[in-house]
């Protein structure tokens, strides 16, 4: 008889363990987060010595105590594939993987959330019971819960004209616990690593900007709060009208947040701007003088199918404005050229000593017109004068006194570079159509203060003087309407008043010497008012805030607020109401009670219906009503068409003004029998010829 002795362990271990979220799903990096709660190992097959008596498998732990010894544990694993005779091993696997989708591959503990590793510590085992001495091990973290999403996204408003002009954010920063307002994202366990979003449907691929090689898909980094759509990525998905945007968040395990929290936001796109070739520029001629005398040219724009470019704007220093009303409306900065594209040598505005940028920007005929801040073409050129420069980083701030309706405008600003002959002066321009300017004032400081005629919109620009009264180009024109801020709210004109009292229902009232919001708060305790404050955020002068869903015959504390336009806050004094008390029956008596019919009397209080409500159960299902006197009087009501000798339940409901329902406790009465002839006797009545009963 033939065997083999073998007592040598295997020659070589399991090598290169990789972990998989399921058979055949993703692939987790060794230290990275996993979210399969059926994963799936493999790893390079070991083996035997060249003697040996050949690899029986191997024997696994998993479990979140690195040391442990797969010979005599396997941690969290169920009930072992194979089980040869002899071996200590707990947990033994015949191939290089382990597919633990089945139950039974699982023990009573399974894998849970947790920011501390789990291990798979693997040896392998010959048929002779013999085991590597050491383990191979994978490192993984596991987390199989959803992140919470953000409370709502923040889509740009306006009507957008090209896919990178749009934009929308969303509450920032993420947090691994729950958040007090509750309104960013979370997770407790992997934390967040980002978001992901759709335009126009959710059954697409979630875009992002940075992919995951190590889960498989695209998103948006925790460290940003908004999002810029490019055309690359996002043109194909943006329509025409009105988009729907869908968030959600991801975390480091690759959990996505619920279907149900899924955020949305709409965000409108108008159609295609015109548009110009990627190496289009504008020609500035000459590209260097020594006056401020330039010509300019442009290649023609293109607009979407089925429109036309009906105007080109070109500007001096400053790109263009962000909204196409901003554009129209500062002719002072933002020069209409309509559909020309050359403009003819002349004095530029705002052209400094050295080089300066000119834009150009179109617009098409679409109504209202389709226009991209982003779709502009550049062009330089350099001014080699004496002039001096503008003044640079220039401001407007209101300086009005509301309360004297005195309407200031504060400029600031800083001195050019190039000074031209020194001893400068600032020549204060002041319009109010963004055409026509008058020099409203003159000064050698770095601010002036103009005084306005009215809180109406102004537009201004600077112009420098040497002391050669040499003047500077100007500067592009700004824009302000002065009109000041309060500091302390309206007063009261008259206290407030409360009308209309009912038993659920009030009316308050008051006025304030000029406009303001309207609150009320109210309660049943002196300053306990309730969470609930009813307002009106209109700014009126004459309040009015109805009260709804109170308590009959209950006294009420409360104070009226109002909040004006810049923020101040008035608060009346504490005074009190009390609400009208409920309807109700009282003196109940149940009279004349016959085989098939009663009689109901019964007083009322503050009631205008009463209604008597009766049947066979506490159900009722039968009902007389009437009207009645407010101010308390005594009724009867019959009830008609009864079974004789019936228990009937019987309850009396009023009703107020309000038709508020308020139902009485009840009664009972049992209807009179029909009588019965008993003990009938037959007998011969004498002088009588027959008998009689």
């Amino acid at each position: 008889m033939a065997f083999i002795v073998d007592v040598s362990n295997p020659a070589t271990n399991a090598s290169d363990i990789s972990l998989f979220v399921s058979r055949g799903g993703t692939q987790v990096p060794a230290g990275e987060w996993s979210k399969g709660q059926l994963p799936y190992f493999t790893w390079i097959e070991g083996s035997d010595n060249a003697s040996g008596s050949g690899l029986l498998g191997y024997c696994l732990y998993l479990g979140q105590i690195s040391s442990k010894n797969p010979t005599i544990e396997k941690g969290l694993l169920g009930t072992s594939p194979i089980t040869p005779p002899g071996s200590d091993c707990k947990y033994i696997v015949a191939t290089n993987s382990a597919d633990l989708w089945d139950s039974s591959t699982h023990g009573e503990s399974w894998l849970t959330d947790s920011e501390d590793p789990y291990y798979l510590n693997v040896k392998a085992i010959d048929n002779a019971g013999n085991i590597y001495p050491t383990s191979t091990q994978f490192e993984f973290y596991y987390d199989g819960t959803e992140p919470k999403n953000v409370s709502y996204i923040s889509p740009a408003s306006g009507n957008f004209s090209n896919v990178v002009d749009m934009n929308f954010s969303w509450p920032w920063p993420p947090t691994k616990e729950a958040s007090p307002s509750g309104s960013v994202s979370n997770d407790v366990t992997s934390g967040v690593l980002g978001w992901q979003y759709q335009f126009n449907s959710i059954a697409g691929h979630w875009q992002g900007t940075t992919h995951s090689s190590a889960l498989d898909l695209d998103y948006i980094p925790a460290t940003a709060s908004a999002y810029i759509p490019v055309p690359d990525r996002d043109g194909d998905y943006v329509s025409i009208g009105a988009n729907t945007i869908y968030f959600r968040t991801i975390d480091a395990a690759g959990n996505y947040s619920s279907e149900g929290t899924i955020r949305t936001g709409t965000i409108y796109y108008a159609g295609q701007a015109p548009t110009f070739g990627v190496l289009d520029k504008v020609t500035i001629t000459p590209s260097t003088n020594t006056a401020n005398s330039f010509a300019l040219s442009w290649p023609a724009a293109s607009a979407a199918t089925g429109q036309e470019v009906a105007a080109y704007y070109y500007m001096i220093g400053q790109p263009p404005p962000a909204t196409f009303a901003t554009l129209r409306a500062n002719r002072a900065t933002y020069f209409n050229n309509g559909t020309f594209q050359t403009l003819s040598a002349d004095a530029l505005p705002n052209v400094n000593r050295g080089a300066n940028i000119v834009y150009v920007v179109a617009v098409d005929d679409a109504s209202p017109a389709n226009y991209s801040p982003s779709n502009y073409i550049t062009g330089t050129f350099i001014l080699d004068s004496s002039e001096p420069d503008n003044v640079e980083n220039l401001v407007l701030s209101d300086a009005s006194i509301k309360y004297q309706q005195k309407w200031n405008v504060a400029l600031t600003w800083t001195a050019p570079v190039y000074q031209g002959a020194g001893n400068l002066s600032y020549l204060i321009y002041r319009s109010t159509d963004g055409v026509n300017f008058t020099q409203t004032g003159t000064t050698i400081s770095l601010s002036y203060v103009d005084s306005t005629p009215l809180s109406a919109l102004y537009y201004y620009k600077i112009y420098s003087q040497d002391g050669a009264r040499t003047l500077s180009s100007g500067t592009n024109a700004l824009e302000i309407t002065p009109t000041g801020r309060w500091t302390v709210p309206p007063t009261l004109e008259a206290l407030p008043v409360v009308s209309g009292i009912t038993t659920k229902k009030a009316t308050v009232t008051w006025s304030t010497s000029r406009t303001a919001d309207s609150k009320v708060q109210f309660g049943t305790s002196a300053g306990g008012y309730l969470a609930e404050q009813p307002s009106n955020s209109d700014q009126v002068a004459t309040h009015v805030i109805n009260l709804t869903n109170l308590s009959p015959g209950t006294i009420y504390n409360y104070k009226v607020l109002w909040t004006d336009e810049d923020g101040n806050t008035g608060i009346s004094a504490e005074s009190t109401f009390t609400t009208a008390a409920a309807p109700y029956a009282s003196s109940i008596k149940v009279n004349n009670i016959s085989i098939s019919s009663a009689y109901i009397s019964f007083s009322v209080v503050n009631a205008s219906k009463a209604t008597v409500e009766y049947g066979k159960t506490e159900t009722y299902g039968l009902s007389e009503s009437m009207s009645t006197s407010t101010s308390g009087s005594t009724y009867t009501i019959g009830l008609t068409n009864l079974t004789d000798g019936t228990l009937y339940h019987m309850r009396i409901s009023t009703e107020d003004d309000d038709g508020n329902k308020y139902s009485g406790d009840d009664y009972t009465f049992t209807t009179l029998p029909i009588p019965k002839f008993t003990k009938t006797i037959v007998q011969k009545v004498a002088g009588f010829p027959a008998p009689a009963l």
